[in-house]
């Protein structure tokens, strides 16, 4: 980063719409390699343990590699950086509209974090729903369970 803030200083002409490119074009190349990378040892984890924490796991690492690669392209520059720290300042005011906002995906992300934990069931097994509909668990994600049911109709 050193060497890069040096070559900008060197040339006054790149204007700070350069400099944000060139931010965006660093973030995007490490959240690449940072994605292929979490990528291989998420398939190592999944041989190794149970399919649900592992997939599960592998998706918040995901959003963490991507939401990090996201903060530093907005504070790392100057026309976005205004934008990033008015952004973190009002925090508290968001949190809690995006509380309000978003109950049922915070109640549902709360219900994917206790399958996780519980495994009542696991991908592959066959359940029931108290309301009689059946299928077969194709993939658990953190809000909510995807299952096949006999006509393939996905539920």
């Amino acid at each position: 980063m050193e060497a890069i803030n040096q070559f900008l200083a060197e040339h006054p002409t790149i204007s700070s719409w350069g400099k944000l490119g060139i931010n965006l074009a660093i973030a995007v190349v490490i959240c690449f390699f940072l994605l292929k990378l979490e990528k291989k040892i998420a398939k190592r984890w999944a041989s190794k343990f149970d399919g649900i924490n592992a997939r599960f796991t592998e998706r918040v690492i995901r959003f963490v590699i991507i939401f990090i690669a996201a903060m530093w392209v907005i504070m790392s520059n100057d026309i976005t950086k205004s934008f990033g720290s008015s952004l973190f300042q009002g925090t508290a005011v968001l949190a809690a509209i995006a509380g309000f906002a978003a109950k049922p995906v915070l109640s549902d992300m709360l219900c994917g974090f206790m399958l996780s934990a519980t495994k009542p069931f696991n991908i592959g097994d066959r359940i029931e729903m108290e309301d009689g509909t059946a299928g077969i668990v194709q993939d658990i994600t953190i809000r909510h369970v995807v299952l096949q049911g006999i006509d393939t109709l996905k539920i």
